[in-house]
């Protein structure tokens, strides 16, 4: 089989192919089409496993491009959440039984004022998704539904952080689709690379768009690993736009919950990352002979018009592009050419340094790592590792990746019913009385089931995490009448057991 990883930075399209442990890959300059002509080249086919990991929909909230949301709030009797929204009549209960019913009218009333998206949540409404389904069906009526998110969709314990994600959601869940539909022209079936390192099928990444943040830092942190084989150490992916830093901790990127994006605090899952402005495209500002903390082109060594980071390089005994170019260019600006390079560049290093810390050892990823490496790792005084292929390193991150679905269970015993990331089933009744083994278990076989199904293979199932667990007893005329759990499993993310090294 075919591996197949296509990764979008923030300046180039990476895309690379695995078979039998052989490496091939190719860069494509970033534009719309970019992952397309990608899958082209590759020659993607039924034997092969496609896996994108895409900055899309971190670009578009940094760069404020997803647009005004109107939002639609479910918060019951009592409650006030209009500083996130407008709140509407509706309520479902903690245990999922739907205490107040929508109003039509109202509903209409409030979509006639339409804004470019629209992000509906209910409290408690992962538990039953039904008045949210009911305003979806109304809400069709004035917008696509690739503008619209539900908090259905989004599983997690705190109502204020799902909101926040729902409308996160709205405002980039039209271009996920729309990438996805492209890429369906040249694969049916592929998978979205996580910004928690692992993947899964495209068609739940479209629900949870936001789940994708982060995910090229995330690859780039699985391809050190998968090329090195080194466990431990901060990865340092030095791309054309950004530099990325991620701790590798036991082989996997080191993961923090709940991250915060753009001033809104979600409920998203993410690998530990921290950036600094400064990669390859960097332009340098001459008035202040200082790096520019932003990208204006390409490099004049790859036609660009401003000289950058890398013509610097070129310019103090690299041989990057067409290095005479950067080096003509510099010669217009200083007769003492060499020496500005030299001074601007420590500038460049001392800015990554900063942000680094103090690590042991650091291993250097993506367009100028083998040229920054030896620099850094001086100023650091800590060992560095290049490995061969890093410039592509977050594409082979992507490749290699496991299905590493994540499952919000909850059990109402006295009720009857089990909920499988928001889905309502009825419990079996000689589960009605459960140890807390036998709850763990339950979700963890559900998420491997769930897996297998989408593609994963048995190996790469076994290790399930429980990420959270919460049981309490109900109690009705001094009798215990029933339970109420909640657990969250996932599978964890890792190298799939596919991939040969």
């Amino acid at each position: 089989m075919k591996f197949i990883g296509i990764d979008v930075g923030g300046t180039n399209t990476d895309a690379v192919k695995i078979e039998d442990g052989i490496i091939d890959y190719f860069k494509i300059p970033n534009e719309w089409g970019s992952i397309i002509e990608a899958l082209k080249k590759l020659g993607v086919a039924k034997t092969s496993r496609t896996v994108v990991s895409s900055s899309l929909p971190l670009n578009l909230l940094y760069e404020k491009k997803g647009g005004e949301t109107k939002t639609l709030i479910m918060a019951g009797p009592g409650l006030n959440f209009s500083n996130f929204g407008t709140n509407i009549e509706g309520c479902i209960n903690h245990r999922g039984d739907i205490v107040e019913d929508i109003v039509v009218e109202e509903v209409v009333g409030k979509l006639l004022n339409k804004k470019d998206n629209l992000a509906v949540v209910g409290k408690f409404s992962n538990r039953n998704p039904s008045l949210e389904e009911k305003i979806l069906n109304i809400a069709l009526n004035y917008y696509d539904s690739t503008n619209i998110a539900l908090g259905s969709d989004i599983q997690g314990l705190s109502f204020p952080r799902r909101i926040n994600t729902t409308i996160l959601n709205a405002k980039v869940k039209r271009s996920i689709e729309d990438l996805t539909k492209a890429i369906e022209n040249y694969s049916s079936s592929f998978y979205y690379f996580k910004g928690d390192g692992g993947i899964i099928p495209h068609n739940l990444a479209i629900k949870n768009p936001l789940d994708l943040v982060n995910s090229s830092p995330a690859t780039a942190a699985l391809g050190a690993y998968y090329l090195t084989g080194e466990k431990n150490g901060l990865v340092i992916d030095i791309g054309g736009t950004t530099t990325d830093f991620i701790e590798l901790i036991d082989g996997k990127p080191k993961l923090v919950e709940n991250i915060e994006l753009c001033g809104y605090k979600t409920l998203i899952r993410s690998v530990d990352t921290w950036v600094v402005p400064i990669g390859g495209d960097s332009y340098i500002d001459f008035s202040s002979n200082r790096i520019g903390l932003k990208r204006k082109g390409n490099a004049v060594a790859f036609k660009g018009e401003y000289i950058t980071l890398t013509d610097l390089l070129n310019c103090i005994g690299e041989k990057i592009g067409d290095y005479n170019r950067s080096i003509s260019a510099m010669k217009m600006i200083s007769n003492n050419y060499r020496n500005l390079a030299e001074s601007l560049v420590e500038k460049a290093i001392d800015l990554i340094s900063k942000e680094s810390g103090n690590p042991s050892k650091i291993i250097c990823t993506g367009y100028l790592g083998k040229y920054l490496a030896p620099m850094i790792s001086e100023r650091l005084n800590c060992s560095y590792i290049v490995p061969k292929f890093a410039e592509v390193a977050n594409a082979i991150g992507a490749a290699v990746s496991r299905i590493s679905l994540m499952l919000y269970q909850r059990i109402d015993t006295e009720r009857g019913r089990i909920i499988w990331n928001g889905t309502v089933e009825r419990i079996k009744d000689d589960a009605r009385s459960l140890s807390r083994e036998e709850i763990i278990d339950i979700a963890k076989n559900k998420v491997r089931s769930l897996a297998l199904r989408y593609g994963a293979v048995e190996e790469d199932v076994k290790d399930v995490d429980l990420l959270y667990f919460n049981s309490y007893n109900i109690i009705r005329g001094w009798y215990k009448s029933g339970q109420i759990s909640d657990c969250i499993v996932q599978i964890n993310p890792g190298i799939s057991s596919e991939v040969k090294s």
